[in-house]
């Protein structure tokens, strides 16, 4: 018997995702290093580029190849009818070629249900790697540079032959220190932290003088058809650092999009002099372009201000964001957790939840809560998911008099940077939204008075909900409108490095009658992320149970129907543990879908 060393061929979206999983096991080799699936072994293993996104199961995008320390038996060369060959064979069973190994495809489903991502098994594909010698790539080409570096190189070969001399540099020097990731939000280009940072680049910056430095950012925005030009910086956790501590994780990766903007480090209390609530971030550099006239006071812009900065934007899963980059965060890293919600099943309910809820109106959609909106990195996918249902409830009652379903996306934000930038996204994906903005340049208070509190608020048609105030209003807010709503059965929670200040409102938010999903996002420890999620679930069992027997708390009760008795436990259970990226090493960013089942004596008058 033989035995080879199992190999996960993974996508770039689930590379962090897998690793961590590997090295929680021990199942991770590292003395090999994760790499990126060439084009050349794509042909080599027959996972050229038409096979790629085909009917085979492979998946579009980038490929990576995970070592594992998991062995496969198989039959020594000549003993079997496929000794010998490269064995390449989807995890579900979808064969790559004939005569794989039979082993293989049993070998891996237990390899990725040992480390619990047997969730994945359609995406992760298994390679054991040929016993002959590994093929020579092809040789590099250099005309094929990436346009930055070309436009760099162009930039320097313009200077005078014998300045790099005098100031004793050499070209190798200064080409071996060039940015070799960056990222494009239109019409910005992104460049990594310390980009031209290295003494050598600082050198020959003041040898030849400001003039010629914005010559070099303006041949580098030509060539990548951009307007402005700015260099990443990691969010602060406090605004009034002199030395600022940073967490400054980067994904490793080249090109554009390898994630190197992940700046989502967040801490919460207050903003100015304090932790950076509004998650602002102070140290992004700008290099080239106007970035607009300076705010006297960032947390309190005027109509003025938001509509003279400059903005960006991007597009996930075709849906359309849009951010001003020198007073709002923004994270490509959670673009799996985007995706997930767009696929996920409890968002598109049956008619009736389990089959058999008693009280629950036929056929009634739903609503969701987003605790923490931003600009809308999640709340957006929450309203695609919505328009989708609604959709297809429409065309199921078409000629039967059937309404369309009012589910909302309520939203609470306090950043007035986001709040401008979640109005600017939602009309651009062509959703209604409403702002409800307390304490801004557009105050409208919704008739309830000084701070909106005392009144019931006009929701209008519009599918998303702003509130511009501290979400510790939430249920109070809710209590005066949620019968003109269809019940909320979907509370977001994502807040990092802990969204922990928000779960009682969290599950007071929640409809009582139909029950539904907490989304909690938490960084925890890879080692703990099992003891941890128990912690997390058991919090949550005592702030369920506290809310249902502690009477006529509104602060933290749902309005209850007359004669309402005493209710028994609710069920809570967490149904899944998504890891959606590193965040640190060691450190997971998680989100744990929990789940509250409906107060059966809720429906009881």
């Amino acid at each position: 018997m033989a035995h080879g060393e199992i190999l996960l061929v993974v996508p770039r979206t689930l590379v962090e995702t897998v690793k961590s999983g590997l090295e929680e096991h021990g199942r991770l080799d590292k003395k090999v290093k994760i790499r990126h699936l060439s084009a050349w072994e794509r042909e080599v293993l027959g996972l050229g580029g038409a096979q790629i996104g085909g009917e085979d199961g492979w998946g579009e995008g980038e490929r990576f190849l995970v070592p594992t320390t998991a062995l496969l038996r198989r039959e020594a060369e000549g003993e079997g009818e496929g000794a010998g060959a490269g064995l390449v064979e989807d995890a579900d069973g979808k064969g790559r070629r004939d005569g794989t190994d039979p082993a293989l495809k049993q070998a891996g489903r237990n390899l990725l249900s040992e480390i619990g991502l047997q969730t994945y098994i359609p995406d992760i594909s298994i390679h054991i790697p040929q016993q002959q010698p590994r093929p020579s790539p092809p040789p590099r080409r250099h005309t094929s540079q990436n346009p930055l570096g070309a436009a760099i190189s162009a930039w320097l070969s313009r200077l005078p032959q014998d300045l790099l001399q005098s100031i004793h540099i050499t070209l190798k020097e200064l080409l071996q220190f060039t940015p070799k990731s960056y990222t494009i939000y239109p019409p910005m280009l992104l460049l990594p932290t310390h980009t031209f940072q290295v003494p050598a680049w600082r050198t020959l910056f003041l040898e030849v003088g400001q003039d010629l430095v914005q010559d070099l950012y303006r041949t580098i925005a030509l060539a990548m058809g951009v307007t402005h030009i700015a260099a990443n910086a990691p969010i602060p956790l406090l605004m009034s650092q002199s030395t600022r501590e940073y967490h400054d994780h980067e994904y490793e990766g080249s090109g554009e999009g390898d994630g190197s903007d992940d700046i989502d480090h967040p801490l919460i209390t207050s903003s100015e002099g304090g932790q950076n609530i509004l998650r602002r971030p102070s140290d992004l550099t700008p290099l080239y372009g106007n970035f607009g006239p300076n705010v006297a006071t960032p947390s309190k812009p005027t109509t003025r201000d938001l509509e003279e900065a400059f903005w960006v934007s991007a597009r996930q899963n075709d849906i359309y964001q849009t951010w001003a980059p020198l007073y709002t965060m923004f994270s490509r890293g959670n673009m799996s957790e985007k995706s997930r919600l767009l696929t996920l099943s409890t968002l598109r309910p049956p008619p009736l939840l389990n089959g058999n809820l008693q009280g629950v109106r036929q056929g009634e959609g739903y609503s969701v809560v987003d605790l923490y909106a931003g600009i809308g990195y999640f709340a957006f996918s929450y309203a695609r998911v919505l328009d989708e249902v609604e959709e297809g409830k429409e065309r199921a009652e078409e000629g039967k008099g059937g309404k369309k379903c009012e589910g909302r996306v309520l939203c609470w934000e306090l950043s007035p940077w986001s709040v401008a930038g979640l109005r600017k996204g939602a009309g651009g994906n062509g959703w209604g939204v409403r702002v409800f903005d307390f304490d801004g340049p557009d105050r409208d208070d919704g008739g309830g008075g000084e701070d909106g509190q005392n009144e019931k608020v006009d929701l209008g048609d519009e599918r998303i909900i702003v509130f511009r105030e501290d979400n510790k209003h939430a249920v109070h807010r809710i209590s005066n409108f949620r019968s003109a709503i269809s019940p909320i059965r979907h509370v977001n929670c994502g807040l990092l490095p802990s969204s922990r200040g928000c779960w009682s409102v969290a599950v007071g938010a929640l409809d009582q009658e139909v029950g539904g999903w907490l989304h909690i996002h938490e960084n925890i420890a890879i080692k703990d992320i099992a003891a941890k999620s128990e912690e997390i679930l058991d919090e949550i069992r005592k702030i369920v149970d506290g809310q249902d027997h502690c009477g006529g708390d509104d602060s933290l009760n749902l309005t209850r129907r007359e004669g309402l008795r005493l209710r028994p436990q609710r069920k809570v259970e967490c149904q899944h543990i998504e890891r959606v990226k590193s965040y640190a090493p060691g450190v997971m960013h998680c989100v744990l879908d929990i789940f509250i089942s409906h107060s059966p004596n809720a429906l009881n008058t």
